[in-house]
């Protein structure tokens, strides 16, 4: 069952939802059944193999740092440049520079993740500091200018 589903039928079973018909006509203690059921498998699984569950959490953060380094860098190519695109920019390439890192030694275990999200957020919250005051001031004063050129017209 997919998760989401699995939730929307554990929500709908416990708020015993009768505004939706389609919902309403269905008896969802067998859906509501599986669910925790297959919560209860995943807390077993992670328990009995902590090791493979670092191994997965690693590569979800892996995964998470590269498509947002990749999001950030495509970002910082469509802003203007003195919007502080370069600090988006940066911000990004730490990003994807953190995720290789993770994909490249994934088995010093949690105690390194830690510290590596730990610098991670450090460095990546410096760049978004040192963005903040000209983004938010050139973005207000480009809105502005925009609406004010769609008065005029």
């Amino acid at each position: 069952m997919e998760r989401g589903a699995g939730m929307g039928a554990a929500f709908a079973a416990l708020n015993n939802n009768s505004q939706l018909p389609v919902l309403a006509d269905r008896n969802w203690t067998p859906l509501l059944d599986a669910e925790v059921r297959g919560h209860r498998r995943h807390r077993v699984l992670a328990m009995a193999m902590p090791g493979l569950t670092v191994f997965v959490f690693v590569g979800l953060l892996a995964a998470w740092a590269l498509v947002s380094g990749a999001l950030e860098l495509r970002a910082a190519f469509n802003l203007a440049t003195d919007h502080g695109r370069w600090w988006l920019a940066l911000g990004g390439i730490i990003s994807i520079v953190f995720g290789i890192v993770l994909v490249a030694a994934p088995v010093f275990g949690a105690l390194v993740v830690t510290w590596w999200v730990g610098t991670y957020a450090t460095f990546f919250g410096g760049t978004l500091l040192a963005l903040k005051p000209t983004f938010n001031v050139n973005a207000c004063r480009l809105l502005v200018r925009e609406q004010l050129e769609k008065l005029e017209r």
